[in-house]
């Protein structure tokens, strides 16, 4: 099973990815890893093969991975990965299901996601993947939106997914976009003093990418800092 992004692949198969990141769970335990995965419909033809595949491949990590719980915690999740898929297969969830996921840029609409564990408990998740934004302005509006509801929601808090990334224009360009988004993102986290969720970054942990600022370190370091 490859895994792709849209039609195309990252030449890393599904098993090669979950043995990585056992293997670096093993030399560091008290680090752990989410997964966030969907059937990329376009690359396999809509193949019904996905779903049997996908679970026979999460029940030989069964040691590893870990299944959601409304009060799962960072102590319960060192060592271990979750596994959140936003397709439904049979015999599963072995982490936990996604539901209502949104690419909108109004925060109502990102506040209305949800996960289900294994025990059918439903459990609110705020998203925010507003990948594709007519100009900069706006992908920045729902950015700094989610997390300001992020910073002053009250306990207990949804688990949040902020993407800064994306891309402007018909020819995807995702550094422009990163150039722009990202050091906003880093100096704003840097000023809250609050949970801000789980950040997803464009050129996460290089501050350069040929000759261009993207700042992924920068944010990466922002939102570090601010998980103390």
């Amino acid at each position: 099973m490859g895994i792709y992004h849209d039609k195309y692949s990252t030449h890393v198969t599904l098993k090669e990815a979950l043995l990585i990141l056992s293997h670096a769970l093993s030399r560091h335990p008290g680090e752990f890893a989410i997964v966030l995965i969907r059937h990329e419909r376009e690359a396999d033809g809509d193949n019904p093969d996905w779903a049997p595949a996908f679970y026979k491949i999460l029940e030989s990590h069964s040691d590893r991975v870990v299944a959601w719980r409304p009060d799962l915690t960072v102590g319960a999740l060192r060592g271990k990965i979750l596994v959140l898929s936003r397709n439904s297969y049979e015999g599963g969830p072995v982490g936990g299901y996604v539901e209502g996921w949104s690419h909108g840029k109004e925060l109502l609409d990102q506040q209305a996601a949800s996960i289900i564990g294994p025990d059918g408990v439903n459990e609110r998740l705020w998203v925010q993947d507003y990948y594709d934004p007519d100009d900069v302005e706006t992908k920045w509006d729902a950015v700094r939106g989610l997390l300001d509801a992020t910073a002053t929601s009250l306990p207990p808090r949804p688990l949040v997914i902020n993407h800064t990334s994306g891309y402007l224009g018909n020819l995807p360009n995702y550094r422009k976009l990163a150039r722009e988004i990202n050091p906003q993102a880093a100096e704003y986290i840097r000023q809250l003093s609050a949970p801000v969720g789980i950040i997803m970054i464009d050129f996460a942990g290089v501050d350069a990418s040929k000759g261009v600022r993207v700042a992924g370190r920068e944010l990466v370091r922002a939102v570090i800092e601010n998980n103390f």
